[in-house]
């Protein structure tokens, strides 16, 4: 939010900054607020702005540890010490699939697929509700629209990456390493 600030003063913007929390809430809340959020998700003259990482993958980091030897959020299995990778599979083709899984869901602006990809993968996006709140005010406001304006409540990805790319780390290669995924994404209603 500093940042947010600091932007909307460099720019002289007379906007307002309205925090709002969101805690650990069920599927149905997530929906009811996203329903509630919806007329000023319409309205051009606000921006929401969530902010989440997307996997923290590690055992003895984060306590999350899946790892599949065809790269496929299918056949995830929790990595073990002293598990040997099957050659060719990596932890960060795991990682990927995992992560890509759940942003297919938000792309297609689908509340109930991203809440789905979560449940097979147990991915542990840290801003889940905050996500799901969002997806379920662009889907209440796309409510009406004409066919061919939904895109417009989707979002587009610019960006994704690990910690381990950005660092340049070598592969993961046994259950103590560690990775954190970040995404960039934008919806323009």
């Amino acid at each position: 939010m500093p940042y947010i600030r600091k932007r909307l003063d460099q720019t002289a913007s007379a906007a307002k900054i309205v925090p709002l929390v969101v805690g650990n809430l069920g599927s149905r809340a997530e929906k009811e607020l996203g329903r509630a959020l919806a007329p000023w998700v319409r309205d051009s003259e606000n921006a929401f702005v969530v902010s989440s990482d997307f996997c923290h993958w590690g055992l003895d980091t984060f306590d999350y540890a899946p790892y599949s030897a065809t790269g496929s959020v299918d056949d995830l299995e929790t990595l073990q010490p002293g598990q040997k990778l099957e050659p060719g599979a990596s932890v960060e083709d795991t990682i990927e699939a995992m992560d890509q899984h759940a942003l297919e869901a938000v792309k297609l602006g689908n509340h109930d697929a991203f809440l789905a990809s979560l449940k097979k993968t147990k991915n542990t996006v840290c801003g889940r509700h905050p996500i799901g709140v969002i997806l379920a005010a662009l889907e209440a406001a796309a409510e009406g629209a004409m066919e061919e304006d939904t895109d417009r409540f989707k979002f587009k990805v610019t960006k994704y990456t690990t910690s381990g790319k950005v660092k340049g780390d070598r592969p993961i290669r046994d259950c103590f390493g560690h990775s954190v995924s970040y995404v960039s994404a934008y919806a323009i209603v």
